[in-house]
């Protein structure tokens, strides 16, 4: 069994205010817009229950055409995620579990950190992750965060 351990940060800088921002991470509502809005299909699921030890929950399938590996392409995803620790406009901390096709690929620990800018906001996504053999790994993980947190920033453009 292969395990691969790896830490990434990204870095992002918002026009908009620390709160704004941070509620786009503790709104269920716009969350959704930014996390959920790739597949607005019956395949597509999000919940969130945002306090400390509460859930969040999303799933979708992946189009056959994406540019994944093949035993990626057409399977359902999921993420369950548990918030550790929560600052308002400060911080979240949050352990998650991602599966493909029912298989657990990968368990992180994530940190967001929200810091005021001199033209908004900065906010530094940080996971440290646990990925499994199949897992889609750190590299591919931080891509998917660079196009959800480019995503966060069209949501916030038009809210």
């Amino acid at each position: 069994m292969t395990i691969n351990h790896a830490t990434f940060t990204v870095t992002r800088t918002y026009p908009q205010t620390v709160d704004k921002v941070f509620g786009a991470f503790s709104d269920e509502s716009t969350k959704r817009r930014w996390v959920a809005a790739r597949d607005q299909s019956e395949s597509t699921s999000f919940r969130m229950d945002f306090r400390v030890d509460g859930h969040e929950f999303s799933a979708f399938s992946l189009p056959e055409g994406e540019h994944l590996p093949p035993q990626v392409r057409g399977q359902r995803i999921t993420n369950e995620a548990v918030y550790q620790h929560i600052v308002p406009n400060e911080r979240i901390v949050y352990a998650y579990r991602m599966s493909i096709g029912g298989v657990c690929m990968s368990v992180s620990l994530a940190t967001v950190e929200f810091q005021p800018a001199s033209k908004g906001t900065t906010v530094t996504f940080t996971e440290q992750g646990c990925y499994f053999e199949n897992a889609d790994g750190a590299a591919m993980r931080e891509g998917g965060w660079n196009d959800l947190l480019a995503r966060l920033g069209a949501v916030l453009e038009l809210h």
